[in-house]
This record gives C-alpha cells, sequence and structure tokens, in this order.
C-alpha cells in the first residue's frame, strides 16, 4: 500500500517505474539504515516515523472535518458506518473479523501472540533499559495502537462520506488500499501532499525494517549456531573474511530479497493490505503461542512432539486459508490464532501418546568399573 501514491506521481510525472521498481527502492534504502545501524536505528526511525504518520492522519481529519454536512454523517451511520461492531449472525459470527466475539476474545488472543511471541516486538522489550520500562512500553503501545487505529477508522468514515459512499468501482479503483493515496494526491495542496506521502512511506519502511531485523535475529539465534556458521563458511570459501556482523547483514540482506518477491506477489490481489497482512499473522502466531503454552503450561510433551505439533499445525493452518481462498469457509483473521493453538495442541498430545519418549536409563546402584564403598 505504502508504493501506491509513488507509482501514481511517478506515472504523472512521465516515468512508470511500477511497483517492482518502487518496492525495490523501498526496500533499498530500508535495507540501508536497517543493516547498518542495527536494532537502535530501526528503533529510533520507528519513532519518528510513527510522528510524522501520526501527524499526516490527524491533519486529514482535520481538513476534511469542515467540508462534510450532517447528512453525510446521517448516511454513514445508517450504513452501519459508526458502529464499533458488526451485528452477529449464524452466517458471520465465524468469517467476520468485527463481530463483537471475534474482536475482543479473537482479538486478544492475537495481542497475546503479536506481542508475548513475536520477534517483532519481543525484540523491543528485551531492548529496554530494565523491566519497568519494557511494561511501560508494552502498556504504551497498546494505548497509541488504540488512538491510531481509531483516528484512521474516523478518516475511512470520513473519506466515505467525501465520496458520497460511492462504491470503489465507481471511483476507478482497484483495492482499498488505493482510496487514501488516491485521496492525497488528487484532493490536498501538493506541499501536504509530500507530507502525507512521507507519511504513508515512514509506516510502509517502520514496517519493514522491524521485520527485517526481527527474522534476522531470530535466524541466527533461534536455529542454533549453524545458520551463522554456514553464512561464515561461505564467506570464506568465496575469500571473504567474516566479522562480527558478515551474519547479521547477510541474513537481514535475504530476508529483505524474500520480503520483494513477497510483496510483490500481495500486490496483484485487491484484498486490503490490512486484512492480507493479519491473516498471514493468525496463520503462524496460532502455532507460535502453542508452543509457547505447551512449554509453559505442558513441559512433558517433550522438545520433539512440540516441534511435531508447531510443523504439522503450520501445514494445516495453511491448508484452511487455501480452501477458505477458493470457496470453502472463511474464517476471520482473529480466529485463526485460537484455531492454531488447537490444531499445535491437539497435534503435538497425539505425537506424545502414540510414540512417548523413552524413559531415562537407571544408573544401576553398582558397577563393576566402579569399586564398592568402603564399609566400617
Amino acid at each position: 500500500a505504502g508504493a501506491l501514491p509513488i507509482v501514481w506521481l511517478l506515472a504523472q510525472s512521465g516515468l512508470p517505474l511500477g511497483r517492482w521498481g518502487v518496492l525495490a527502492l523501498i526496500l533499498i534504502f530500508t535495507l540501508g539504515y536497517t543493516m547498518l545501524g542495527g536494532l537502535r536505528a530501526v528503533v529510533w526511525s520507528d519513532a519518528i516515523q510513527l510522528g510524522v504518520y501520526g501527524f499526516g492522519a490527524l491533519f486529514c481529519v482535520m481538513f476534511l472535518a469542515p467540508t462534510l454536512s450532517g447528512a453525510g454523517w446521517q448516511a454513514a451511520a445508517q450504513a452501519g458506518l459508526l458502529r464499533f461492531f458488526h451485528p452477529t449472525g449464524p452466517g458471520n459470527w465465524l468469517s467476520d473479523p468485527f463481530t463483537v466475539g471475534a474482536a475482543l476474545v479473537g482479538g486478544a488472543i492475537l495481542s497475546v501472540a503479536s506481542h508475548g511471541t513475536d520477534q517483532l516486538m519481543v525484540q523491543r522489550v528485551l531492548a529496554a533499559r530494565s523491566l519497568g520500562a519494557a511494561r511501560l512500553a508494552l502498556m504504551g503501545s497498546a494505548v497509541v495502537v488504540a488512538l491510531l487505529f481509531g483516528l484512521l477508522s474516523l478518516l475511512g468514515v470520513q473519506l466515505w462520506i467525501a465520496r458520497a459512499g460511492q462504491s470503489l468501482v465507481a471511483q476507478g479503483l482497484a483495492s482499498p488500499d488505493a482510496l487514501f493515496p488516491h485521496f492525497m494526491i488528487e484532493s490536498l495542496p501538493a506541499g501536504i501532499t509530500g507530507l502525507l506521502i512521507a507519511g504513508v512511506l515512514s509506516a510502509t519502511m517502520g514496517s519493514l525494517s522491524s521485520t527485517l531485523n526481527a527474522m534476522a535475529g531470530a535466524s541466527l539465534t533461534d536455529f542454533g549456531p549453524a545458520p551463522r556458521s554456514l553464512i561464515e563458511r561461505c564467506m570464506r570459501a568465496l575469500g571473504y573474511r567474516p566479522g562480527p556482523l558478515s551474519a547479521p547483514r547477510f541474513m537481514t540482506l535475504f530476508w529483505g530479497g524474500v520480503l520483494l518477491l513477497g510483496a510483490a506477489l500481495f500486490t496483484m490481489g485487491s484484498q486490503s493490505a490490512v486484512i492480507l497482512g493479519l491473516t498471514v499473522a493468525g496463520w503462524s502466531y496460532g502455532p507460535t503461542l502453542g508452543a509457547f503454552f505447551s512449554a509453559l503450561f505442558l513441559p512433558g510433551l517433550g522438545r520433539r512432539a512440540v516441534m511435531i505439533g508447531f510443523i504439522v499445525s503450520l501445514g494445516l493452518m495453511a491448508v484452511v486459508l487455501v480452501v477458505g481462498q477458493y470457496g470453502g469457509p472463511a474464517i476471520a483473521f482473529s480466529w485463526l490464532v485460537p484455531l492454531g493453538i488447537l490444531l499445535h495442541l491437539g497435534v503435538a498430545v497425539l505425537v506424545r501418546l502414540l510414540f512417548p519418549a523413552p524413559a531415562p536409563a537407571r544408573l544401576a546402584s553398582s558397577s563393576p568399573n566402579r569399586p564398592e564403598p568402603r564399609r566400617d
């Protein structure tokens, strides 16, 4: 979504670079400060970019407010846009992420997974100066995210009113992500448009840099010394002398290429990037949180059962997503995490029952190689 306004501006200027080119440029700049500055650069850039993004959203809300009539707000209320939750019914309780149950119960479990097990958040907590600072950061992030989501939701309602409730097709837009960039370019002064584009890019680069740093860190710490030693051996074979930061920088570069390919593929769809991102997160959050719960509450399962449960539940969750994509029962992203937890625990317990771990061998009371104790 962050590439859309840049693509349009370049096209209007006679420079049709395309999404691939814009994504590559964003990735190159983000890789630069992530590889050179590490987590400190990521955290500071995120803080600055959050300020720019928040100011841009607040300006748009204030810019649109005087232009909207009371009749428009009444129409938005009649269309259900001012409700906090969607009505719950037999046909949408499982597929709609905005019902009361999905938002409160599923959303709470999703937040536990994202804030407790995702390296994207964990790396920031571990980098805090103290335990109190880490707790304050976690609680503060909940408040800031709630305010920012509320502000952006209000902006979305205002855009709906400003466009008289027209559909995306009637406006010539291919996806919901194109609505805000189109408004920025078509309706705002040039200087403000530039600032807001900077805000959109800030959010994009902030998420990208955090993801790169988290994936590189997890790859080098969660899988033992094998990835680092493999990278260093390859560098020596090519005639390079590896340094202490060589493996992290190479891993950051590797994941940058993977993310570029994934982003280019996902931009071909018409689904909202927010919903798509949360759906992809829900695919992995459930098994990850299930593994955490296994270690915390069921330590007797053993490492083998937990790892097999994690891998199998990831595959089962992928099947669930593919089936929902091609006409099967769709499951809201907020329910994917509880489903992944249940699948992981079920598979892990089944593996433990079918293949019990061998009991540790007992030491004999006496051995021919060990002298008998003296008896006085």
